[in-house]
């Protein structure tokens, strides 16, 4: 995702500000849950 977005982005100065995807942003995101501490992948809509 990172590099896609790097490739996506014009200035040098906005590919810098770009972060890596942690395991963390995605559970934020709603794309990945934890459940009884293992991570699950959950279908988006």
């Amino acid at each position: 995702m990172k590099e896609i977005a790097q490739k996506n982005t014009w200035q040098d100065s906005e590919k810098a500000k770009i972060k890596d995807i942690t395991k963390s942003s995605l559970i934020s995101w709603g794309v990945l849950t934890e459940e009884n501490g293992n991570d699950k992948l959950e279908e988006t809509q």
